[in-house]
């Protein structure tokens, strides 16, 4: 179990400080506004506990207290014991976010009085693209408090400049109308306009939010970037992230070493790091299995080449898009690709209608970025060597049934699919990639019985699709490994608060879905439970913006469900990896990782900018473009800084390590109950929820921090005491542990 082991001794080592530099070291648990609303001081030195071959993160934080900094470096040496030394070292500079919230209150002399009870205020331009027109006053909500901060309302806007009720509201593109009986800045405490924070408690999040993390020198080329040394402005906090791998050779014991931190006209000020390695590994393929989609054409959009680029199978692109696979592996999640129906073309994939005989002539280019993530071959040395991705997910799940293949007809689509199903089996099986255990077939996304399409030529809804999709692949030749299974379906969505959200899993039993009730149009997510899902050895978890609503802007309702916003709290971030063990998840899908590169996410493909889509910020989105210059680029966001180096590459986010960090909290509750059994893992990790039923757990985490690291601290030990449960665990917070 990595640990970090929080400084007690404030009096003997306080945070390093000379005159208008002030810098200290902290665990990842906190997310370090750049305004200094989540503190400007610290402690000088930390002690991480990790196992063999994994990866761990803490962060240096730079504060300019009165004067503007210059050239601020950081340089890390080496961790080490005796002649044994961790050199897998990787700093990054955090990039923000402007996750401000506007109060638009203002006097009352602000407002002007338009007549029956409509009020309105000149509040010009606001942040983001927010015309003013109808369909931007319904992206959108505005928030009306009353009593200070209870009683919150956040609407969306009316299509006309007539607001008639309490909490309505129209803005024009200069002007904010509002219904108020007197003066609003009398009648309301305050009004947030716009509100683009994912829920309504992350509005105590407003601010410029860390997120993206560009490297000083980069783990996929080794190449030295641009973004150190750099300025830090006076009153502003910069944060930067640091890994520490060791691998599976790493010998067991205690490493020390240093962090100094240098600026123009400074005293060098030097952090103590400390790493204690146990005497254990991880293995470098997760035991948890994932499917993060990447889609080329929005990945070589963000970089700048718009999105045909990603289409066509370029050297270029078949590169970059490589270098995302292998950046996910490293944390510890597979990928698929959400954009390759163009190896389906008849010229790749002829279909001869006389002899009813689909011919394959190439899988490329998914073959070029993906073969060396499945044959274990992409990272070979350092931490995560040998990785593999723990599925393997067909290129695209139906290529024959769309309008791409319009040279075979309805009556033959069956007949195309199938084989092109089969020749992809039978292709990973020559390969040695065990597509009997590791082949995902996706059916169609979501279905329920109130949504149709044509398919097939015939008017149906989606619940018929979907079982008969799945009952085509169980029709596949598995060589007599027996009926192949491994059909994935995502449920649907459900607006209940106290059930899971979107929740994807694989049938076991195809044809019904593990769901009977999906023939009646009923929601599914009560399969989560034992009384209806017992075996649970193939159930996925699914965090989406459904956390927050999904284009609702999250109002209070939605307080306390991990999710994956960029203006959640870290903990929430991170917190995925215990609700996956509670629930016995195997499993995670997610639907998108650039989607706001493209102009349809976000505000106009500018992800440096905003990632807001789906009423929350950085839904489907956890990886930005790493660009070296912008020479040629005719699709670049406006905010993409240019990194330098001869290289493009992906960048990182916070979100993206914090789900790593999730993946590593599943693998340790595994290893305890391994050891221990899984009641005592369950005893220990109860304590992390502030209610601990399982029909009510994963809307009530305990979000104090402190209280994590015991959790954390309390499971290591049991590992560490070979799961004996008879040991003295933890019960305060000192020496509490966290990656």
């Amino acid at each position: 179990m990595k640990k970090i082991i929080i400084a007690l001794f404030l009096i003997m080592f306080p945070y390093t400080c000379h005159a208008s530099m002030v810098t200290w070291v902290d665990n990842t648990l906190t997310k370090y506004r750049q305004g200094g609303e989540d503190g400007i001081s610290g402690n000088s030195s930390i002690s991480l506990t990790m196992a063999k071959n994994e990866i761990t993160s803490y962060q240096i934080l730079v504060y300019a207290a009165s004067e503007d900094l210059t050239n601020v470096d950081v340089t890390l040496s080496n961790l080490t014991n005796g002649s044994n030394t961790i050199t897998d070292l990787y700093v990054y500079k955090q990039m923000y976010l402007d996750l401000r919230v506007n109060d638009v209150i203002g006097t009352t002399g602000d407002w002007e009085d338009q007549g029956s009870n409509i009020w309105r205020k000149n509040i010009g331009t606001q942040p983001y693209v927010w015309s003013g027109t109808p369909s931007s006053n319904y992206s959108v909500n505005v928030g009306f408090y009353k009593n200070g901060t209870t009683d919150a309302h956040y609407t969306k806007g009316s299509n006309t400049a007539t607001p008639s009720t309490d909490y309505q509201w129209y803005y024009d593109g200069t002007y904010l109308f509002v219904y108020a009986t007197s003066n609003p800045a009398s009648y309301y405490t305050r009004i947030i306009a716009p509100n683009r924070m994912s829920r309504v408690e992350y509005i105590k999040n407003s601010g410029f939010m860390p997120d993206a993390l560009i490297p000083k020198v980069d783990r996929f080329y080794g190449e030295t970037r641009n973004v150190f040394p750099m300025p830090v402005q006076s009153g502003k906090v910069q944060g930067i992230w640091v890994d520490v791998g060791t691998a599976s050779a790493t010998p067991a014991g205690i490493y020390t070493g240093t962090a100094t931190l240098t600026a123009d006209g400074k005293t060098p000020q030097v952090l103590s790091i400390s790493v204690v390695v146990k005497d254990f590994a991880l293995d470098s393929t997760s035991a948890f299995q994932s499917t993060y989609m990447l889609n080329e054409a929005k990945i070589t959009y963000g970089h700048g080449y718009g999105s045909y680029e990603g289409t066509t199978g370029s050297a270029y692109s078949t590169e970059l898009t490589k270098q995302y696979v292998k950046m996910m592996l490293y944390n510890k999640l597979s990928t698929a690709l959400g954009n390759s129906k163009f190896i389906a073309t008849s010229t790749l994939m002829p279909w001869n209608s006389s002899t009813q005989t689909l011919m394959v002539s190439s899988w490329e280019p998914w073959l070029s970025i993906y073969q060396d993530s499945l044959d274990g071959t992409l990272i070979t040395s350092g931490p995560m060597s040998g990785a593999k991705s723990s599925q393997l997910y067909i290129p695209i799940g139906w290529p024959l049934d769309y309008a791409l293949r319009s040279d075979i007809s309805n009556a033959d689509k069956e007949a195309a699919t199938l084989q092109y199903h089969q020749a992809f089996y039978d292709y990973a099986q020559t390969r040695g990639w065990d597509p009997f255990n590791k082949l995902i077939i996706p059916v169609i996304d979501e279905p329920n019985t109130s949504t149709y399409l044509t398919w097939r030529g015939v008017y149906q809804n989606k619940v018929s699709v979907a079982l008969e999709e799945g009952r085509e692949i169980s029709k596949l030749n598995t060589g007599g490994a027996g009926p192949f299974k491994r059909a994935m379906v995502n449920s649907v969505r459900n607006s209940s608060m106290e059930t899971f959200d979107n929740y994807g899993f694989f049938d076991a039993y195809m044809g019904s879905f593990s769901c009977a009730s999906w023939d009646t149009g009923a929601n599914c997510t009560s399969a989560i439970y034992p009384s209806t899902y017992p075996d649970r050895t193939n159930l996925w978890g699914y965090y989406s913006c459904m956390t927050n609503g999904c284009s609702t802007v999250g109002d209070k309702n939605y307080t306390g469900e991990p999710d994956l916003s960029a203006d959640g709290d870290a903990l929430y971030n991170r917190f995925p990896g215990i609700n996956w063990y509670l629930y016995q998840n195997n499993g995670t899908i997610y639907w998108d990782t650039s989607w706001d590169n493209m102009p349809s996410g976000g505000t106009g493909g500018d992800p440096y900018y905003s990632i807001w889509g789906f009423g929350s910020n950085g839904d489907g989105h956890l990886i930005y473009p790493g660009v070296i210059n912008d020479t040629g680029r005719t699709t670049l966001g406006t905010h993409t800084p240019l990194i330098g180096g001869t290289h493009d590459i992906p960048i990182e986010s916070i979100r993206l390590k914090q789900l790593r960090d999730a993946v590593q909290d599943w693998e340790y509750c595994k290893k305890a109950e391994a050891l221990a059994g899984r009641p005592a893992v369950l005893a220990v990790i109860a304590g992390a929820f502030t209610d601990p039923t399982e029909g009510r757990a994963f809307f009530h985490p305990n979000m104090d921090k402190n209280n994590f690291l015991l959790v954390r601290n309390q499971l290591d030990a049991l590992i560490e005491n070979n799961g004996a449960t008879d040991f003295t665990a933890p019960t305060t917070p000192a020496n509490l542990s966290v990656q």
